[in-house]
């Protein structure tokens, strides 16, 4: 059996760090070990908990991410980062390259994309072109599904919280009294809806379109 990969989250939205906590919550190889709002706390978490890989966020309060990467390859050099964010800047990403970067990948990409991203840099592999697309795409996909144009019900509404919350199919089930099968019809239907392909991406859709807010 191949060894679990220790990751901490770095990332100021409270619904994206539990969107993949609930994305890799049953992952045989991916272990979210702990999680950071800001770079500062990041740091400390480091020093107390083994660590492989950080999913880092760029734009965060206290410490951002450029900074971070700084200081983690400065006294962590054993510890791959991944950037993970919604902008596209290729002086900004050549300035975390420069300090170590491994990989870039968009908050809006699918469930396969950031497992095999984890996987391949955990391996030793450097992703350095693989962001340009993705961040484009996802662009264009949520300003083309925001919710001026997307008609949530108010159960899916419901369920998107639900989901940011780091809830199983089964606790939303059971906490709105409603069947499983009904909970799936409902997020299939908020795929479709938002254009998007798993837990994490819903999480991004929320906070975007305002949905919910994950600092009340």
């Amino acid at each position: 059996m191949k060894n679990k990969i220790h990751v901490v989250i770095a990332d100021d939205h409270a619904l994206i760090r539990d969107g993949y906590r609930a994305l890799f919550h049953n992952d045989e190889r991916i272990f979210i070990s702990a999680e950071a709002e800001n770079g500062q706390d990041l740091i400390q978490l480091l020093v107390q908990n083994k660590t492989d890989i950080v999913l880092l966020d760029h734009e965060m309060p206290v410490m951002n991410g450029l900074a971070s990467i700084q200081v983690i390859n400065a006294n962590f050099p054993q510890i791959k980062v991944i950037v993970v964010t919604i902008h596209d800047n290729t002086k900004i990403r050549n300035e975390y390259l420069k300090h170590g970067a491994k990989a870039f990948i968009s908050k809006g990409c699918n469930a396969s994309q950031m497992r095999s991203t984890i996987l391949e840099v955990y391996e030793g592999n450097q992703i350095k072109n693989k962001a340009p697309k993705p961040f484009i795409e996802d662009k264009l996909e949520f300003k083309s599904k925001s919710t001026f144009c997307v008609k949530l019900t108010p159960m899916e509404q419901e369920i998107i919280q639900q989901i940011g919350m780091g809830r199983s199919n089964i606790e939303i089930a059971k906490d709105l009294g409603i069947a499983i099968k009904t909970v799936n019809f409902h997020k299939n239907n908020i795929y479709t809806k938002t254009g998007t392909h798993n837990s994490a991406g819903i999480v991004l859709f929320a906070i975007q379109n305002k949905i919910h807010n994950p600092k009340t």
